[in-house]
């Protein structure tokens, strides 16, 4: 299991392998629900969706962030660099996506 190869640096149980990986996998779903109805809100265009939008982003955004943290926590840089390289591209996404998003929606005639 990759998260408990990522903790066995402090000696953690399984158990804190299977807790934190739940943790994430229900932060993450919790994401693609909101993703899901920012899409479907029938007004998805306008700027009265804006909040919705920011709020899936966010939680995703703060996922990826807190995922780089613990990679640094746990030196995973050192024994798995794919992991770490894979949180920052997956964040770097998210921002820029957002980042295009918010340009569009201040100027329509950009997309």
């Amino acid at each position: 299991m990759l998260i408990a190869e990522s903790i066995a640096i402090y000696s953690l149980s399984e158990a804190w392998a299977v807790a934190l990986f739940s943790g994430v996998v229900l932060i993450q779903l919790c994401a693609a629900i909101l993703f899901w109805r920012a899409f479907l809100d029938p007004e998805a265009i306008s700027t009265r969706a804006r909040p919705k939008v920011l709020q899936a982003f966010s939680l995703a955004i703060g996922l990826f962030s807190a995922l780089l943290v613990a990679d640094e926590v746990f030196v995973v840089y050192g024994r798995l660099p794919s992991v770490e390289a894979t949180h920052l591209l997956v964040l770097c996404a998210l921002l820029l996506s957002l980042l295009v998003i918010h340009r569009i929606d201040k100027d329509p005639e950009a997309a």
